[in-house]
């Protein structure tokens, strides 16, 4: 055996370099004249080992694993013994290790090799053939240098993880910041160096603090120390800024890595980068609560505020004002200029509204060229009045657009809390009532809400419920005015005059057809008109009556482009086997003065499919003669105002004069209406005027009574003989 002292043996190897495993255990084997010496680290879950480094005398040995399963390695792994020593009788005592057979192995020596929590972790094993030439010196150099060789062992563990941890820690997406108990910072990832846009030795012994870990929130820096202090462990949202000065936010959580004693060695802060979340929530939040055109709050915010204001004025017994504020005539506006200058209209007004209000109030765009207010809080009605005269004063300037200076003005309607209601829809309705009170004194001006109000929005309603029931059953009924032609009477002509009875009251129709217009109703309210009519046509025909003309009034709203009731109104009327050009379609004056809704291509469509077309109480919109001329008119119908005051005075005749010249000269024909006496009569016919409407010659009568005077004329025969003959 070589007398290798201790000193010799330790200057042979040098630890922390690569060649220590080679060197020790080739030292080793020379030192006690061993066959073999390796060094195994252990794996507990599959019970065996592989060697690391291995030397035999005169042989070049490769790595090796085996199991632990019945070899001496085994015993030395699990008795913890300092050196478990078989001297020759190795075979016997473990006959199933056929490696020790192969090999011819007789002697045994081993040492575990243990970790700083005395885990064995490896074996330190020398074979030798026959025995042991000197036991007590082998396991003298066992027990002195297993120490060592745990130590270097651990330290390529430590270092081997280290490295996997590392390429994992790099590739994580998943940025990661490790600061130490002082909390300066000991490694950052990649993920992190992205998205702060720092490197890694920027940041490396930086303290947190000192950087934008943590944002520039101070009251988060306080609220996180505390957390750290307290819980060690700290969740939550930081708003950060790059070293580019773009910002970003992440969600941090941060937990403390302690030892076994249950000191913090360091703290692992984990970052999510939720920028583009928070941008797309941003963007959804905005969508879904403010406008995209003024940038105001919405409806759905509005109200979500209003509700917020009712429970806090409940909870502390305050009062608030809610605002419904409408702009004036904004349709023509439209219509004149184009909806892009509309909107660029609402945007300008939204500006100099938020600059009336105080810092207090709430103003939303409510939708279309609606704005709500929420006046909070107001200790008197004055305080309500103070905001209403600021709003106004707001809207006094002309606004200047397309180089047009226009001057708008708005119409407010005002309701109180708790006085005009408790909760948010009756806040908003009363207030909206209130709006349109102003808007039918005269607009430009405010309105608070009274009950004299909400009574006739109930009425209103309680109108357009039953109105439409009576649609939909059928209970609308028509009336029939004889339009006479004193020159020509052998075409019946007559106006179809919708007729509604309800709860034994009979409702003007300017009241009733205003409600449909309101509600959309008017559509299939003239629809039920027109079948009536229809039929009192066919019936008229039946009776012998071929040159028919039946006049019926149709609302502006259906005149619409995009409604387009040309093909349905011919399918009304064809389905009673009648022609479209037995129908005149009566419309108001004011239709042809704003075409903003296609009402001229309506119009001209239904010329081209036979219609014939009236403008009816001619005389009291703002119709031009180059609109009479534009538009494919036929008729116009002189207003009943000009008919009464006729006679009364020259200057009205004068104007008469000048409207049959003008009808005359762009070759229409002209029906005066509402003539009620004879003198009036016989002025219209000196002035030229040829057709006639008015109590004079017929009221309103049922279709029954029609038939009967048509038949006391002498005007119902052929057919209706005819069919009393065939009968």
């Amino acid at each position: 055996m070589s007398q290798y002292t201790v000193k010799e043996i330790l200057q042979s190897v040098s630890p922390g370099d690569q060649a220590f495993f080679p060197s020790i255990v080739r030292t080793l084997a020379e030192a006690l004249d061993a066959d073999m010496v390796f060094i195994a680290r252990i794996d507990n879950e599959t019970n065996s080992a592989k060697t690391i480094s291995v030397y035999s005398p005169g042989s070049e040995l490769d790595s090796f694993d085996y199991d632990l399963k019945h070899t001496p390695c085994c015993q030395v792994a699990e008795s913890g013994d300092l050196v478990c020593t078989y001297n020759g009788d190795v075979q016997e005592n473990f006959p199933e290790d056929e490696m020790l057979v192969d090999m011819g192995i007789n002697s045994y020596m081993g040492t575990p090799l243990r970790n700083a929590d005395n885990e064995v972790i490896g074996i330190l094993v020398s074979l030798f053939s026959g025995s042991i030439p000197d036991m007590k010196h082998a396991e003298l150099l066992f027990n002195l240098f297993s120490g060592l060789i745990s130590r270097e062992l651990v330290v390529v563990e430590n270092m081997r993880q280290l490295s996997v941890a590392s390429q994992v820690f790099s590739s994580l997406d998943e940025a990661i910041v490790i600061f130490d108990p002082q909390f300066k910072i000991r490694l950052v990832n990649r993920a992190y160096e992205r998205i702060s846009g720092y490197q890694h030795d920027e940041l490396i012994n930086k303290d947190i603090y000192d950087t934008e870990f943590l944002g520039r929130n101070k009251q988060l820096l306080y609220t996180f120390a505390e957390s750290m202090e307290t819980v060690g462990s700290w969740v939550g949202e930081i708003n950060g800024r790059r070293k580019d000065g773009v910002f970003y936010t992440v969600q941090v959580q941060v937990t403390a890595s302690r030892n076994k004693k249950g000191d913090v060695e360091n703290y692992i802060a984990v970052l999510n980068d939720i920028t583009s979340k928070k941008h797309a929530e941003k963007t959804i939040h905005l969508q879904a609560n403010y406008d995209s055109l003024t940038g105001l709050p919405n409806r759905q915010l509005f109200n979500d505020r209003l509700d917020q204001a009712i429970r806090i004025s409940r909870r502390k017994n305050k009062k608030f004002a809610v605002i419904f504020m409408d702009i004036d005539m904004f349709k023509s506006i439209n219509d004149s200029l184009g909806h892009s200058w509309g909107d660029v209209l609402l945007a300008e007004v939204s500006l100099r509204l938020k600059q009336a209000l105080r810092a207090s109030d709430t103003i939303a765009r409510f939708g279309g060229d609606e704005f709500t207010f929420i006046v909070d809080p107001i200790e008197k009605i004055a305080d309500a009045i103070a905001v209403l005269e600021q709003i106004t004063k707001a809207m006094q300037e002309p606004f200047n657009l397309q180089s047009n200076r226009l001057f708008v003005t708005s119409s407010l309607g005002v309701a109180l809390y708790p006085n005009d209601g408790s909760d948010r829809e009756q806040l908003i309705a009363h207030a909206d009532q209130a709006m349109y009170s102003a808007k039918s004194l005269g607009r430009n001006q405010y309105q608070f809400f009274t009950s004299d109000m909400h009574r006739a929005m109930e009425e209103k309603l309680a109108l357009k419920n039953a109105l439409q029931e009576a649609i939909i059953n059928r209970e609308l009924e028509v009336r029939f005015q004889e339009i006479k032609n004193h020159r020509d009477e052998s075409q019946l002509k007559l106006e179809v005059l919708a007729r509604w009875c309800y709860e034994g009251e009979h409702i003007p129709p300017d009241v009733f057809i205003d409600i449909a217009e309101e509600f959309n109703l008017i559509s299939k309210l003239d629809d039920v008109i027109l079948e009536q009519a229809c039929y009192a046509g066919f019936q008229l025909q039946q009776a012998g009556i071929d040159n028919l003309m039946l006049c019926t009034n149709r609302s502006p709203k259906e005149l619409a482009k995009r409604r387009n009731p040309v093909e349905r109104w011919k399918g009304i009327i064809e389905s009673f086997g009648l022609s479209v050009e037995q129908f005149n379609i009566e419309v108001t004056e004011n239709i042809l003065a704003k075409d903003s809704d296609g009402h001229f291509d309506v119009l001209c469509q239904l010329a081209d499919a036979g219609f014939s077309i009236s403008v009816d109480d001619f005389g009291t919109g703002y119709c031009s003669l180059g609109y009479l001329n534009k538009f494919p008119i036929d008729t116009i119908k002189i207003d009943k105002s000009f008919i009464d005051e006729l006679g009364q005075s020259d200057h009205q005749s004068a104007i008469l004069d000048a409207m049959m010249a003008m009808a005359k000269a762009l070759n229409k024909q002209v029906v005066a209406e509402g003539v009620e006496h004879q003198h009036q009569y016989e002025a219209l016919q000196r002035l030229g005027c040829q057709q006639f409407q008015g109590y004079l010659f017929s009221k309103p009568v049922r279709l029954d009574e029609l038939m009967t005077s048509l038949d006391a004329r002498g005007l119902v025969c052929a057919r209706k003989s005819d069919k009393k003959s065939g009968s």
